[in-house]
């Protein structure tokens, strides 16, 4: 018997590259913006300022793209989201990293490798 392993669903949507993205920017965003609280004790509140803002700037912009852009190309469905609805606080991720087929309409990974 050869049976493989199915391909996860966000690796054959090619969407996984996406998400890494959105990780690397919201930490990015949130490490300016926890460091500009030391630039302002060291004299420089404009540019404190800055760099929150642009921190904060940059966490909602990787939380619209987990959120909003990371879907089903058949259905539409958002899989954070759904991840996040009906998986238990300490499995959604892997769960969302997992699946091989969409929750919603069915679609399978196999179906999608190009």
């Amino acid at each position: 018997m050869n049976e493989s392993r199915p391909v996860p669903l966000l690796e054959a949507t090619h969407q996984l590259p996406r998400l890494k993205r959105a990780g690397f920017i919201g930490t990015f965003g949130f490490v300016l913006a926890s460091t500009s609280s030391y630039v302002a004790f060291r004299g420089h509140e404009s540019l404190a300022l800055y760099l929150f803002l642009l921190g904060v700037l940059l966490m909602c912009i990787a939380l619209w793209v987990a959120f909003r852009r990371v879907r089903c190309p058949n259905c539409g469905d958002r899989w954070l989201p759904t991840a996040m609805k009906t998986q238990q606080p300490d499995t959604w991720f892997n769960w969302l990293l997992s699946i091989d087929s969409c929750p919603r309409c069915g679609v399978h990974s196999s179906s999608l490798k190009s």
